[in-house]
């Protein structure tokens, strides 16, 4: 819930993350998600320079002219990977890492991710949430939100508090700072 929240305020923003994975997933001291590394946000719509599977796919047939490529940042791009992370966290590995593939390991992944044969999933919720991520079924990664706050355990959990005006105006003057430095400046 915690991450689909996340990838939904970006989006309500106009950006997305590119870069969901493990490795930018911290966990507080009170087990509360913070999705982390955001030096690969892009705007919704502009091309996306992808990732390594399974946090990215090259898509299909299904894209029509986009096939081959990774297609636009957004909720497509964004929900794909969260429905990986997902798989992985209800499952401990990544989407095919427990099968063995050899050498052209990568190169087996990367074509079934394009042409949509994803591992096998069961008929639970969140099953049915990782399936719906990985055919990009939701339009908007809000309606994700809005899905995945229909969990079991979701709604008890404390929600995120408001940081106090004082330091949230503090933080908000640095993050001009370093845009006025040029921080956010594309190449």
């Amino acid at each position: 819930m915690e991450l689909s929240n996340a990838a939904a305020w970006l989006e309500s923003l106009g950006y997305v993350h590119t870069d969901i994975r493990p490795p930018n997933l911290l966990l507080d001291s009170r087990d509360h998600l913070k999705l982390s590394d955001f030096d690969s946000m892009a705007e919704i719509g502009t091309l996306a320079d992808g990732a390594a599977p399974p946090w990215a796919r090259v898509l299909g047939p299904e894209a029509g002219s986009e096939e081959g490529t990774f297609g636009l940042n957004g909720a497509r791009s964004e929900q794909f990977a969260i429905g990986s992370i997902l798989y992985c966290m209800t499952r401990g590995f990544e989407p095919y890492e427990d099968e063995d593939f050899g050498h052209t390991e990568s190169t087996i992944v990367i074509d079934r991710l394009q042409h949509m044969m994803f591992p096998d999933l069961h008929e639970g919720h969140l099953d049915r949430i990782i399936e719906r991520c990985w055919k990009g079924n939701f339009v908007l990664l809000k309606d994700l939100a809005v899905k995945t706050k229909l969990l079991r355990g979701a709604v008890g959990l404390p929600r995120a508090a408001s940081f106090e005006t004082g330091y949230r105006l503090e933080r908000q003057k640095e993050c001009q700072r370093l845009v006025d430095l040029g921080l956010l400046v594309n190449d």
